[in-house]
């Protein structure tokens, strides 16, 4: 009996074979007789549906065929004519392991001498409906809708969008695209820090033009004209994949941290941009470190400044080309730019932190030199370090602990196996030195009631992050068991903290404070 793997692989050749095996079965089944007429019977009806199934299966192959045949020349002529309006290629295989018939599928042009080798048509993306107005309050809208015939390209295109502009102060300018339906579809937007809505500003540095037939938007400097930031094709906003590309002005960009390559950007690069704990290598120096700014500056030929910031924090890339462009590739959210017109570019990283916040002014002391590292195990390691910097005449105005002081590596805790912290303490302090203990954003999370109070009393306060079902999140860092994180946008997390290092708390704190002091 044929099993569902032998019909998921068959064939109208194999099934011929097996004819042939059968009539010669029941050939030999009767020594070489003529066979019985209630086989020959059957195996006469075999071949006669065999054949009738093998007649059906070319029409409907044909008929497939030629639609197939038919669509694919009418999608290679209008390709072809968006192909050859293509100035600027915009990669639309950033995989890498592309081919002609892959980049056929989605809808894009293909030619192996060029980099990229498969790059959008022009005119792929989103039509607008009407034009923007900004005859109150400095903000306007309009509909995107998406091209038909378009081939999907990775899952859930979004059909409708909207485009939202604020003309937010004088040099500041907001663009955000996102799903028209916004009430039934939401979609995750970065709640912090506040933002302010403001808008109707006059006398812009900077104007906004937008293209109907396939949308796009240029922000341009309203004194020159000179174009910052200009859309092209390619514009993508599906359920996990929001991509778009603009021109730039000029190859001076830096930014788009956290990475370790060079100051100002090689305009041939793709930059990851997702939180994540490892070391910077030499031999990787694109790769996604701690932090994530999607925020670039941008240095014009004559002198000038601007800014632009995708807020935006999901995993994204950043890929620059050397027209120079530049394309944001993100799997979720929405597309939120604000640009900054400077013109000085001291200007634009005061008008990018009066949006997201001014850094705090640190200490006098934590401007000095410090010396930190995982691994030195005890206190007296570590206060030999210490000495050895000053036999060397080596600058330390700081020394760090790392989380080995610590009991299995919770937080608020000291392992007596440490040793003497206080003299070391006492120690630096003599020679006029700080001293700082590491403390990580994750709480042990397995011990029982009663037995951690830093657990206790974060989930007393209720301010630790949780999930969509409104559980914990649960994960794991570095003590032995499972881990929580507070929440550094509960209103109740600035007492969590205060309250843990408090020296009244635990003994481990009644040493911090010893040691700050």
């Amino acid at each position: 009996m044929a099993t569902r793997s032998d019909r998921l692989h068959s064939s109208p050749f194999t099934d011929l074979v097996n004819i042939q095996d059968e009539r010669s079965r029941l050939l030999a089944s009767t020594d070489g007789r003529r066979p019985h007429p209630q086989a020959r019977s059957k195996c006469t009806k075999l071949v006669f549906f065999l054949l009738l199934f093998l007649i059906l299966l070319t029409i409907a192959i044909s008929v497939a065929l030629g639609v197939t045949l038919s669509a694919g020349s009418e999608a290679s002529a209008e390709q072809s004519g968006g192909c050859s309006a293509a100035t600027y290629r915009f990669d639309c295989y950033p995989e890498g392991d592309g081919n002609e018939a892959a980049c056929a599928f989605r809808g894009c042009c293909w030619n192996s001498s060029v980099s990229p080798s498969c790059f959008y048509p022009d005119g792929f993306g989103y039509s607008m409906d009407g034009a923007l107005s900004f005859e109150s309050y400095g903000h306007s809208s309009a509909t995107l809708s998406r091209k038909a015939n378009q081939p999907v390209q990775y899952t859930g295109p979004v059909a409708k969008l909207r485009v939202d502009v604020y003309l937010e102060t004088q040099y500041r300018l907001r663009v955000k695209v996102l799903h028209y339906f916004r009430s039934q579809y939401n979609r995750y937007e970065v709640p912090w820090p506040p933002r302010p809505i403001v808008s109707n500003a006059s006398n812009t540095l900077y104007k906004v033009a937008t293209g109907s037939e396939t949308f796009n938007f240029t922000v341009s400097r309203a004194d020159t004209g000179l174009p910052i930031f200009s859309t092209g094709t390619g514009f993508i906003f599906e359920d996990q994949f929001l991509q778009i590309s603009a021109l730039l002005p000029t190859s001076n960009i830096y930014g788009l941290g956290e990475h370790t390559t060079r100051l100002r950007l090689p305009t041939n690069i793709t930059l990851t941009m997702f939180s994540h704990d490892t070391p910077p290598l030499p031999s990787a120096p694109t790769e996604n470190l701690y932090g994530v700014h999607p925020f670039y500056l941008g240095l014009e030929q004559d002198g000038r400044a601007h800014g632009v910031f995708l807020l935006n924090s999901n995993a994204m890339e950043v890929q620059l080309q050397p027209y120079p462009s530049i394309t944001y590739r993100t799997i979720g959210g929405v597309l939120d730019f604000y640009f900054f017109l400077g013109p000085g570019p001291d200007q634009v990283i005061q008008q990018y932190t009066e949006l997201i916040g001014r850094p705090f002014l640190p200490p006098y002391w934590s401007l000095g030199f410090h010396l930190s590292r995982w691994g030195y195990m005890t206190a007296n390691n570590t206060l030999a370090v210490v000495e050895r910097m000053r036999q060397k005449g080596i600058p330390q105005d700081t020394q760090w602990n790392d989380i080995d002081y610590m009991n299995t590596d919770r937080d608020f805790t000291y392992s007596a196996g440490f040793g003497d912290i206080q003299g070391l303490v006492s120690n630096l302090h003599s020679h006029s030195q700080k001293y700082v203990l590491i403390v990580d954003p994750a709480i042990s999370y397995q011990q029982p009631p009663g037995q951690y109070p830093p657990f206790d009393s974060g989930l007393s306060l209720n301010i630790f992050i949780t999930n969509s079902s409104g559980q914990l999140l649960i994960g794991k860092v570095w003590p032995n068991s499972t881990t929580v994180w507070p929440d550094f946008t509960h209103p109740n997390v600035d007492q969590y903290w205060t309250s843990q290092i408090s020296p009244s708390s635990t003994p481990m704190c009644r040493l911090m404070a010893f040691g700050l002091t």
